[in-house]
């Protein structure tokens, strides 16, 4: 288990490749330009099956050989990644609406047809 994990607050964040970050930071730019400031999913939250497909449409458009987005040019990887890590900042600072199919959720639905 990591110390963070664990509560430790100091994790290692020199473990963080460099360049990865900087690549991952412009599209945390873009998306501050485009939607209202940084961090601007923290005022109301996300939904995370949103997230979800917005990461996995970048995903399979640079597998299918899109390096960029058509809109507005950011690399479709950083795009993924950094829609990963506001489903991740969401979920820790208690700003996700979860609503991932479980099974609860799944067979509640099926009684209300």
């Amino acid at each position: 288990m990591t110390r963070a994990i664990l509560g430790d607050d100091r994790p290692s964040l020199e473990c963080l490749p460099p360049r990865a970050l900087r690549f991952l930071a412009s599209a945390f730019e873009v998306g501050a330009n485009k939607y209202d400031g940084p961090m601007n999913w923290r005022v109301e939250g996300i939904v995370a099956s949103e997230y979800y497909a917005k990461a996995l449409r970048h995903l399979t458009a640079w597998f299918e050989g899109e390096d960029r987005t058509r809109d507005d040019g950011h690399h479709h990887l950083a795009a993924a990644a950094a829609d990963i890590l506001i489903l991740i900042d969401a979920m820790l600072g208690g700003s996700l609406n979860d609503d991932r199919p479980t099974i609860a959720n799944i067979v509640s639905r099926r009684g209300k047809r």
